[in-house]
């Protein structure tokens, strides 16, 4: 990118929040979607697993910028979801997806007791919803600007994140 590109493209980043910002919200907001899937069935839990971390951002391939987005760790129930509770569990995890602005569906597969689906927003924010052996939910944020390029400019970063 040359520095005007640069220089445009954090311009519209600005003011969005933080990369760190934002995953921390999506994943506040996967572990109450996990709660309430749990909830619908006994004896159903499940705990975080892989790290996560950036995963860059398409919009800047070459990595000019301090822009990414953040792949999120993985909310692993110890189980799969039962079919009698897959549509219930579906709309729970729309409904969070749909408050970090992931509205868009993408089913990748729809069969009986093996469910892999996708919820997506304009920004590139993701919230993957998945059972077969066990289930799964993870999220991939929109691009943000690193807390640091705020930090550089003596500037206070936006409180939220997800939703600009």
């Amino acid at each position: 990118m040359t520095s005007q590109q640069v220089a445009q493209f954090e311009a519209l980043l600005h003011g969005k929040g933080t990369a760190e910002r934002a995953r921390e919200e999506l994943e506040s907001l996967i572990a109450r979607a996990a709660d309430d899937v749990a909830a619908l069935v006994p004896g159903l839990s499940w705990t975080w697993m892989s790290e996560g971390g950036s995963i860059g951002c398409a919009e800047d391939p070459g990595a000019d910028t301090r822009a990414t987005r953040f792949s999120t760790r993985h909310a692993v129930f110890e189980g799969p979801i039962p079919e009698p509770a897959w549509p219930k569990a579906f709309e729970i995890v729309r409904e969070r997806a749909a408050e970090a602005g992931a509205t868009g569906l993408r089913q990748l597969v729809d069969d009986p007791n093996n469910h892999d689906v996708s919820f997506f927003g304009p920004e590139g924010q993701r919230v993957d919803l998945a059972s077969a052996q066990a289930a799964l939910i993870r999220g991939t944020t929109p691009a943000r600007l690193r807390e640091d390029w705020y930090q550089r400019r003596n500037m206070a970063a936006p409180a939220d994140s997800l939703r600009q």
